[in-house]
């Protein structure tokens, strides 16, 4: 960062790619810390597991192959797990989070529009790791950071619904750090390029905050 400049915090997300019980046990404790968590639903194991179980409520059925001596399904215990941890998993996947108030489970496809936003993957773990940032500046300084145009336009139109007064704030933010950083100032352009309306930052603050 830049001098005088507060960090932005690090934003995380969980990408799921296939994937077995130990994956399973990853999902669940990242969702329990509040992260976000990109699912591709396509690629087999434990995410296309989950996926069938958000979108039609099922499990997968018990295997035709026995454990060796027993009666007992080979792949039981897997089924077991997901029974008891799946419906955690969409409980705490689908609560609102973040300075979006966005889920924290979504799904990803390359044939399919899985959760409405299009298929193209490095928009939706933008999408999911700016649903991490519990302050609507945060996320708003990181979405103009990556300059990535459809991610900025969707941020801000998240915001602006969400949390009008927080959108000030990164404008008033931006305003303040404008001199010392340029990613501020690239900031302070973008919300101007998108109409946003300085009449409530406070000038009193960026004077006071300018001459400390």
């Amino acid at each position: 960062g830049e001098p005088g400049e507060d960090p932005l915090p690090t934003p995380m997300v969980l990408l799921v790619v296939s994937g077995g019980p130990g994956t399973l046990r990853t999902v669940l404790e990242t969702l329990e810390k509040d992260r976000p968590v990109v699912v591709m639903s396509e690629s087999g194991g434990v995410a296309t597991d989950i996926y069938n179980y958000m979108k039609y409520g099922t499990f997968p059925p018990l295997s035709d192959k026995f454990e060796p001596g027993t009666s007992v399904p080979e792949n039981k215990n897997y089924v077991d797990q997901l029974r008891e941890k799946l419906p955690i998993i969409e409980r705490l996947g689908s609560k609102p989070k973040g300075a979006n108030h966005t889920r924290q489970l979504t799904f990803f496809s390359s044939t399919n529009d899985v959760d409405g936003q299009g298929n193209d993957l490095c928009n939706d773990i933008l999408e999911a790791i700016l649903s991490d940032c519990e302050k609507t500046v945060q996320a708003v300084m990181h979405a103009v950071k990556w300059s990535e145009p459809s991610v900025i336009e969707n941020q801000l139109f998240k915001s602006k619904a969400v949390d009008p007064v927080g959108l000030t704030r990164a404008f008033q933010t931006a305003l303040v750090l404008g001199t010392t950083s340029e990613d501020a100032e690239k900031v302070v352009r973008t919300l101007i390029a998108y109409n946003a309306d300085p009449a409530f930052v406070h000038y009193d603050k960026l004077w006071i905050e300018d001459n400390d």
